[in-house]
Formats: C-alpha cells, sequence, structure tokens
C-alpha cells in the first residue's frame, strides 16, 4: 500500500507542476491510451502518440530553474469569515525573451481546512521590466485557524502545460473571525414581567443593579 507521503507529493506535483491545461491534456492523454489498447481496430493509439510527446516535452520545464524576478506578495494575517479579501502580487522580471511566469496560491499538502483562492493560478508576461500586477482574492469559509501556503512563481513552457522550480514566499498564518452581523433595531419592551419572579422576587431583592447569583439553564431563557 502506497503510504501518505508519496500520495501527497504526487498530488502536490499535480496540483503545481501541471498547469490547468496541463491537468486536462494529462487526462485527456489516459483516455486516448485506454482507447487505443486495440491498435488493430483502431487509430486512437495516434492520438495518443500525438497527446503524450507533447505532455513529455512540457514535463521537461518542470525542471526549469526558479525565474529571476521580484516578487512582492503581503499575505494578510488575519480575516473575517465568509468576507473575500483583496491581495495583490507585484511582479517584476528580468529583460530578456523567457516563457511565460506562472503566479499561483496552492493548497496546503496536509489534509487541513483551506482557505479558497480566486483565481488558483494566473499567467503573467516576462521579459518586461515594467512592474506586473495581479490580484487574487482569497475568502475564508469558516471562522478558525489557516495556514496560507506562500504563493509561488515559476516559468513555464511556452504551450503553459508545466510549470518549472518556484520562486516563493515563505506560509503564513490567517485567524479567521466569526462573520458579524449588523442589528439595525433591537426594542425590548422595559417592565418587571422580563424578571424572573415577577414583582414579589424583585420587591424583596430590591431594584439595585447587584449580582444576586446564577443557576442552571431552563426551558424558556
Amino acid at each position: 500500500m502506497l503510504g501518505t507521503p508519496f500520495l501527497d507529493a504526487l498530488v502536490y506535483f499535480h496540483r503545481e507542476r501541471l498547469t490547468a491545461r496541463g491537468r486536462y491534456l494529462l487526462w485527456t492523454t489516459a483516455v486516448f491510451a485506454l482507447l487505443g489498447l486495440d491498435a488493430l481496430r483502431s487509430q486512437v493509439f495516434l492520438l495518443f502518440a500525438a497527446a503524450a510527446g507533447l505532455l513529455i516535452v512540457a514535463m521537461l520545464f518542470t525542471a526549469w530553474p526558479a525565474p529571476r524576478a521580484d516578487f512582492e506578495c503581503r499575505l494578510p494575517a488575519r480575516a473575517t469569515a465568509g468576507t473575500p479579501i483583496r491581495v495583490r502580487a507585484v511582479v517584476r522580471s528580468a529583460s530578456g525573451r523567457r516563457p511565460d511566469l506562472r503566479l499561483s496560491f496552492p493548497r496546503p499538502r496536509r489534509r487541513e481546512p483551506a482557505v479558497d483562492v480566486t483565481p488558483a493560478e494566473m499567467f503573467l508576461p516576462a521579459g518586461s521590466d515594467a512592474a506586473t500586477e495581479a490580484t487574487v482574492e482569497l475568502l475564508a469559509p469558516r471562522r478558525g485557524r489557516y495556514v496560507l501556503p506562500g504563493p509561488r512563481l515559476r516559468v513555464t513552457d511556452p504551450l503553459r502545460l508545466a510549470a518549472g522550480n518556484s520562486l516563493r514566499h515563505p506560509d503564513q498564518v490567517l485567524l479567521a473571525y466569526p462573520r458579524f452581523y449588523r442589528m439595525e433595531d433591537f426594542l425590548v419592551p422595559v417592565g418587571r414581567r422580563y424578571q424572573p419572579g415577577g414583582i414579589p422576587l424583585s420587591s424583596s431583592l430590591g431594584d439595585a443593579i447587584e449580582f444576586q447569583g446564577t443557576r442552571e439553564f431552563r426551558e424558556g431563557d
């Protein structure tokens, strides 16, 4: 039985080293492989060979070194559950003709609650001395403590199928507070009928604002 660390590494490679287009090509190649098992009756194996060739060439870019760029992205330390937060990333890449850059916000490797990031990945032009800005939205679905993996900046192949090694930011802990609701009006009628015991009890205890004691919860409280 395969160990959990190996599966986690495989899933992480599938999510991070392959783009959305690359993952689609991978599963399409797997379908072509199944349909083209009988090469005497079908010519699907030709489609499989073409798709597999593109995928193999793209996989070579996973060994590409991290891009030479200045990468700035400040992750928030606090948020409110259910309220999106805009995060801006600024990239200044080195000059020269190079493939595009892929900016991604990965999910945690461990089985922990994750923050929703929209979009999860985006492509930025490389080889320009001017700063390129990108904006994403972070959304904590519920209150609690989240670990935000640092954003990654990678070089992609010309077809944007796979990405190389990353220039990354450190992970950040995000504390999501409960969602707040605004109460426009709250009317409570005054009167001693809301005091336990009514007028007789209040007459014996007096009208001072003093602590009298506690009791267990009862139905109707």
